[in-house]
């Protein structure tokens, strides 16, 4: 039973809130006989009387969190987009396919979009898609192509057969890009033969090539699929061609994955406070609380790179709590007077569009209300766009509440009057890009822009990422309100807030 199910089986338990009776991955052998790992869930139906009526098995795409990693070696453990077992299944097909030829590459494929959740969603479909699509790249007159379907995922095998583009083979790094307009060219015919017109069709490609990136076939759709992996979280073009660091990326990626199972119990994450100025007497407006994470394995770990990964579990629900429990505890404990200073908090867009986490946020805020900081809740302008009704209101909620609401990071993606005129947020921060070339490099133009458009809206104007005496003495007579940066002061631990603390009363 071990080797089929990966989840925590509850079958003798009690289901739990969501009527979940179990949870897992399961293996699901294929129609070419490869096997297919997905993601199982369980629910149960009751009547009025709580009793069990019927089952519901529902498939999707297989949960990462059960895939075994020790941190030692990626080459002996489970991708996270692929199993071994159907690597080495896989391997052994092309190996037959090609049999002494070692010339080709592999390219892992991966839908996206409206076509992948009809695939999750319609089995039957799904089938009938990859099938079709099987036999139209192997008919290819052009093209020597093996696919083999897995859930979202088909791996394409082309060798040196055919030249593309007069004398480019499949094999050159040139030639690539020709393959993936053919392809693009067959999956848009299926589409019209399946009457799914509606959907379009989008897909990531990794590319790895024999000998070029690998000297087995098994290692070859290994870095493919690395590439593939790399590609899907710096969502840019739709194909990568392998490169050896892509390999030590996904490796630290799964072993910061590993670390934060247990980075909350073993209390590895830790809080310092950026201070804010006032530009119109230079005093202390308040703090931002910021996350850092010491692995001992690990070192030093940026946000930018667990952040993410705790954004794809609940365990960033967590985060959103920890930092304010974790400010609460350390704010009481500070002997000076604190009293008027705030204390803003960031929240991802998974944690906004939580209503347990702000719920939690606004009983917390009593608290500080105790100890007269106010509370202001950071979020991004991409949380912004993605729900502007839903946001819109959750930010009426938390205004009522009594919190502040600043948009950070502002300029950096869909900066725009429409939505700014619509979610009646308190303040803008305005990013770090504006500022940072000034005066060498930049003439100042683009923040005034941008400072423009945050005062015709009336708004609190905080710039980040203050570093010199120049950059400080422009923004003081640009007509913002705040700013932070290390011309004032770098991130703070908790005993340092006490001396700025102690610094700006006297």
């Amino acid at each position: 039973m071990e080797d089929i199910f990966e989840g925590q089986l509850n079958l003798m338990n009690t289901v739990d809130e969501d009527n979940i009776l179990w949870n897992g991955n399961v293996w699901n052998k294929g129609v070419y006989g490869n096997l297919i790992c997905k993601n199982l869930t369980i629910k149960v139906i009751t009547n009025a009387q709580n009793k069990p009526v019927y089952y519901i098995g529902i498939y999707s795409n297989p949960d990462a969190a059960y895939m075994p990693f020790n941190g030692e070696r990626f080459d002996d453990e489970d991708a996270f987009l692929i199993s071994k077992q159907e690597i080495e299944i896989i391997s052994g097909r092309i190996e037959e396919q090609y049999g002494d030829q070692k010339r080709f590459a592999i390219m892992s494929l991966q839908f996206l979009g409206g076509l992948r959740k009809l695939f999750e969603a319609n089995q039957r479909m799904h089938g009938k898609f990859l099938t079709i699509a099987n036999n139209g790249l192997k008919e290819d007159a052009e093209l020597s192509i093996l696919a083999i379907p897995r859930t979202d995922i088909i791996i394409l095998a082309i060798d040196d057969s055919h030249n593309v583009e007069g004398n480019l083979t499949p094999t050159e790094e040139t030639g690539i890009k020709d393959i993936v307009k053919r392809l693009e060219y067959v999956l848009k015919r299926i589409q019209i033969t399946l009457g799914l017109e509606q959907l379009e069709i989008k897909f990531n490609i990794g590319v790895a090539i024999f000998e070029k990136h690998g000297s087995t076939t098994n290692e070859v759709l290994k870095n493919s699929l690395v590439a593939l992996e790399v590609l899907t979280k710096f969502k840019k073009e739709n194909m990568l061609i392998y490169n050896e660091a892509y390999y030590d990326y996904i490796r630290e990626d799964l072993i910061i994955r590993e670390g934060l199972r247990t980075a909350f119990e073993k209390n590895e994450l830790k809080l310092v406070y950026q201070p804010q100025f006032s530009l119109k007497d230079d005093q202390l407006y308040g703090f931002e609380a910021l996350v850092r994470w010491h692995n001992d394995q690990l070192g030093n770990v940026t946000p930018d790179r667990f952040i993410p990964i705790l954004e794809e579990t609940e365990d960033i629900y967590r985060l959103g709590m920890y930092v304010i429990d974790r400010a609460l505890e350390e704010f009481k404990s500070l002997q000076n007077n604190i009293s008027g200073l705030r204390l803003s908090i960031n929240l991802s867009s998974k944690e906004f569009a939580n209503n347990a986490v702000l719920e939690y946020l606004f009983r917390q805020k009593t608290h500080f209300d105790d100890l007269g900081v106010k509370l202001c809740i950071e979020i991004t302008e991409t949380t912004l766009v993605e729900n502007m009704e839903h946001i819109k209101d959750r930010i009426q909620w938390l205004q009522n509440k009594g919190f502040e609401v600043a948009i950070d990071d502002f300029g950096t993606g869909y900066s725009s009057l429409g939505y700014l005129k619509e979610m009646y947020a308190d303040e803008l921060k305005i990013d770090r890009m504006f500022i940072r070339d000034f005066p060498e490099r930049d003439d100042g133009k683009l923040i005034r822009a941008v400072i423009s458009m945050g005062k015709e809206m009336k708004l609190s104007l905080v710039v980040e990422g203050i570093e010199t005496v120049e950059q400080y003495e422009w923004i003081r007579n640009s007509g913002c309100d705040l700013y932070q940066g290390y011309y004032g002061a770098k991130p703070l631990s908790l005993s340092d807030i006490e001396a700025l603390i102690n610094q700006s009363m006297h």
